[in-house]
């Protein structure tokens, strides 16, 4: 039984030993038939950036405590979420002395599959999803639960000018 694809090694003695780094087998399956039949591969793309909901964020938006959720931070201009309008934070409040936006809606499902964390909702666009497909995702807007349907696109290429800027306005990149 295939697991992975070995794709790298951190080595000390820059031998065959070490940490192995492998492509999981189920994303090879779903992948490289596309490679193989179109020498490309595009991966879905909802046009947001968030993070996880906490405990204390939750509680600076009016929500439960126990509220787990995908807070969506800011939405792509043009893209799917934008389209579908999906809303970024724009409300900021300190929390433990940090600045923190709030107020954007926060996912709790995708077709119906639970999202607790930013991290579900990454793994379940990768793994679970391909471009041109509709998902409905589950939102709490303003602590009201409200269904959205998303076309996903093709996430664009990063742009030798984009990176330029970034690096302008992030120098720690």
């Amino acid at each position: 039984q295939l697991i992975g694809v070995t794709a790298a090694i951190e080595s000390a003695s820059q031998a065959n030993a070490g940490i192995g780094f492998a492509i999981p087998s189920n994303l090879v399956q779903k992948i490289v038939p596309v490679l193989i039949k179109t020498g490309s591969y595009s991966h879905p793309y909802l046009g947001i950036s968030g993070f996880s909901l906490t405990p204390e964020i939750a509680q600076a938006m009016k929500l439960d405590s126990n509220q787990k959720g995908a807070l969506v931070k800011e939405v792509t201009p043009g893209g799917p979420a934008d389209k579908a309008k999906i809303q970024g934070s724009d409300n900021q409040v300190t929390i433990d002395g940090s600045k923190v936006l709030v107020s954007g809606d926060v996912i709790t499902a995708i077709d119906g599959q639970p999202i607790k964390s930013m991290d579900d909702l990454i793994s379940y666009l990768f793994n679970q999803t391909e471009v041109g497909q509709k998902i409905t995702l589950t939102l709490l807007r303003d602590g009201r639960e409200m269904k959205v349907e998303v076309t996903l696109e093709a996430r664009p290429a990063a742009t030798t000018t984009s990176r330029a800027q970034d690096s302008q306005q992030n120098p720690s990149n």
